[in-house]
């Protein structure tokens, strides 16, 4: 989470790690790195990710990516997405169940699908038994992969109107007031 802060990039401790070999713990620096997210929102996502990816045997699914339809509109971010396979994970706490917060999850889940994303939603409980998460991960996929790649709706290339925030190195670039705009979602959570 210090990356979510822009207090340290994934290159910096890398560079640390590359140039201390020999020195105690520099295996865990090491693996630390490999496993560093630079555009983590959120604690449950990198736990959600882990699970992703060790427990279920995925590839390791790009954090926070934004997703486009074939116009060039924002269409959601979601906290976990796999590119290649067109599945869109979703880390929903207890918060997720208020009135409100509730609707704008289902107006999410429904603009994935009707671009041609299949949705998988991990809930807070599912952290202590992730393999209910994992079968529905698994059922995910299977339906994605009944969606042929001609038929999807959707893009990660970023249209020219979007200001890129996925890397500490893109977040420090920006003004006071880009920060203020295009992060105010980190000021909410």
């Amino acid at each position: 989470m210090a990356a979510y802060d822009d207090l340290v990039s994934r290159d910096e401790p890398a560079l640390l790690v590359a140039r201390g070999s020999g020195w105690d713990g520099i295996g865990r620096g090491r693996r630390v790195v490999d496993l560093m997210e630079e555009n983590a929102w959120s604690p449950a996502e990198v736990s959600m990710r882990g699970i992703w990816s060790s427990e279920a045997g995925r590839r390791r699914p790009a954090a926070n990516q934004p997703v486009f339809d074939l116009g060039g509109r924002h269409v959601a971010t979601p906290d976990l997405l796999d590119v290649a396979a067109g599945v869109a994970g979703e880390y929903d706490s207890d918060l997720h169940l208020a009135r409100n917060q509730r609707r704008r999850d289902v107006e999410r889940e429904d603009r994935y699908r009707s671009v041609g994303l299949e949705p998988v939603i991990m809930v807070t409980g599912d952290l202590a038994d992730p393999w209910r998460f994992v079968g529905r991960l698994h059922a995910a996929y299977a339906r994605a992969a009944r969606t042929p790649v001609a038929d999807r709706r959707w893009t990660v290339e970023q249209p020219p109107w979007w200001t890129p925030t996925q890397t500490v190195a893109q977040r420090r670039a920006l003004t006071a007031e880009k920060r203020a705009r295009w992060l105010r979602h980190r000021a909410a959570s």
